[in-house]
């Protein structure tokens, strides 16, 4: 229930319906939240605060108590956060949250038919076993044989038989 105050729960959370202007709407929206490369980058950097404060930490011990210059303690955190800096291309999807539930992302994978699926049995993606059944219904599908992910119901993948050819696959878009 939503009350005139309260947000909408949309795509697992909570959140505030916003028009494109930034104000509030009066109307209920499912609004997925898109991470932008701001975000993302912020994300990155704020993952970074821990382990570049132990080494400031580290680096005033040197200092005060190891006689490190000056500059080779203004070198060493510089070269720190150099570090970080260069490391983020590489690092960058990893802080890219995927919204979306760990069995959603198996829609597009192909698998393998453990045992026919007449009308409901398993297959396996990428190492794992899930009980699926063909798409289409009164179909069945051969144990062995190649299937794609076409939706999910419930726990249960809706699998279609592989086709090499993409055009010729139903819903191909």
């Amino acid at each position: 229930m939503t009350g005139q105050g309260a947000a909408p729960y949309v795509a697992g959370h909570w959140s505030d319906t916003v028009l494109r202007s930034g104000r509030r709407s009066g109307r209920v929206e499912p609004v997925r939240e898109i991470q932008t490369a701001a975000q993302t980058r912020r994300r990155y950097a704020l993952y970074q605060v821990p382990g570049l404060l132990v080494l400031v930490g580290v680096v005033v011990g040197l200092y005060r108590w190891a006689m490190l210059p000056g500059w080779g303690a203004v070198a060493l955190v510089v070269v720190w956060m150099l570090k970080d800096a260069a490391l983020y291309p590489w690092l960058r999807t990893a802080y890219e949250p995927d919204s979306r539930k760990a069995i959603e992302r198996l829609i597009g994978l192909t698998g393998v038919a453990v045992e026919p699926l007449a009308p409901r049995g398993y297959v396996r993606v990428r190492g794992e076993l899930w009980q699926a059944e063909p798409a289409e219904p009164e179909s069945t599908i051969d144990a062995g044989r190649a299937v794609t992910i076409h939706a999910i119901a419930t726990n249960i993948l809706l699998v279609r038989p592989f086709s090499d050819n993409p055009s010729s696959a139903p819903d191909a878009h």
